[in-house]
């Protein structure tokens, strides 16, 4: 037992240095996370879609690509828009209109008032004077306060989905078939990669805390410790998911491939840099299923003062990636072959 705690911390300290060694995964990962930040955090212009709940409901002839109405009760809709859920609302008052934003989201809040505005001047065949209201929150949160959670949950992506990959290289070039010939089997072999990876993902989110605190101020959340435990069910979570992708693949090049395939449209549809939770048919779908919407929602969650879940529940999303760590790493322990296909 002891001799078998050595070989796998052995394998876990030859990993992480060849990790850290390895500039393409760094720059992969945490390389463009804090481009990502540096950009937005510098120059930001809102681009996201808007989500608008308007009571009483508006005609059903409104309808434009870039605006999702919600109708319903204002006091419902008010109450929405308090969790994060909208980005305005419109309510009829009288012989004119309230707009109503939530300032703790700069992200939205104007485009939700330029939203309102044309579709007062839709309703009235005129513009009008629109009355603009806040709603509390008790906390107020800059473009890269919403932001950094996205951009942590790609970072861990990034740094785990090529697990897989090293892992078909290895085995194209015939190491892991020369393990046979080692003391070191290949579960330890695997753990200490793990460990490695694992302790890699801590490393970056912790850096990428750091310097998006010192450089732009970024908000930290109180409860450091669920942070923690967020992050590392996501790296379980993305590392399982790369190892499938390993097992999926005879060849590197091909891991490479299908980890690019798999990532990028995750990446857009997992709410990185945008809202997602309004999306609805296909892409809705896409989004509940896709675990790292799950996690990035349980960042947000965490970082912004429990709003914008994905679920309702950080419990539910956490159950999610552990299912999703879960079915991967037993479909990837099924199908990796350690020796290539000849």
């Amino acid at each position: 037992m002891i001799a078998s705690v050595r070989r796998i911390g052995a394998s876990a300290v030859v990993h992480l240095k060849l990790l850290v060694r390895n500039p393409a995964q760094v720059i992969g990962s945490l390389g463009l996370a804090v481009i990502s930040m540096v950009v937005f955090g510098l120059m930001f212009k809102p681009s996201t879609a808007v989500a608008v709940g308007v009571a009483p409901a508006p005609p059903g002839w409104i309808h434009w690509p870039d605006l999702h109405l919600v109708a319903g009760r204002a006091g419902a809709l008010i109450a929405s828009l308090r969790r994060g859920n909208l980005d305005g609302v419109l309510v009829r008052s009288g012989t004119g209109y309230t707009g109503w934003v939530n300032p703790a989201y700069p992200v939205g809040s104007s485009a939700a008032i330029d939203a309102m505005t044309r579709i007062v001047a839709v309703l009235a065949h005129r513009p009008l004077p629109m009355v603009t209201r806040t709603v509390a929150h008790g906390r107020h949160l800059t473009t890269l306060d919403w932001l950094a959670p996205g951009l942590l949950g790609s970072l861990l992506m990034w740094a785990n989905f090529y697990v897989g990959a090293h892992l078909a290289q290895w085995r194209e070039h015939g190491l892991t078939r020369r393990l046979g010939a080692t003391a070191l089997r290949p579960g330890e072999f695997i753990l200490g990669q793990a460990l490695a990876q694992l302790s890699f993902s801590l490393s970056e989110a912790a850096l990428f805390l750091v310097l998006g605190r010192v450089a732009f101020g970024l908000r930290l959340p109180q409860a450091m410790g669920l942070l923690a435990l967020v992050v590392l069910a996501g790296t379980g979570c993305l590392m399982s998911m790369g190892y499938l992708i390993g097992a999926l693949s005879s060849r590197a090049q091909g891991a490479n491939a299908l980890a690019l395939l798999v990532a990028f449209p995750m990446m857009f549809l997992g709410g990185t840099y945008f809202t997602v939770t309004n999306l609805g048919g296909t892409l809705g779908l896409l989004v509940r299923i896709i675990p790292l919407s799950h996690l990035n929602a349980a960042l947000r969650s965490i970082m912004d003062g429990g709003t914008r879940t994905l679920t309702g529940s950080l419990d539910r999303d956490l159950a999610v990636l552990v299912a999703w760590a879960a079915a991967a790493g037993l479909a990837a322990a099924r199908w990796t072959r350690w020796e290539a296909r000849s």
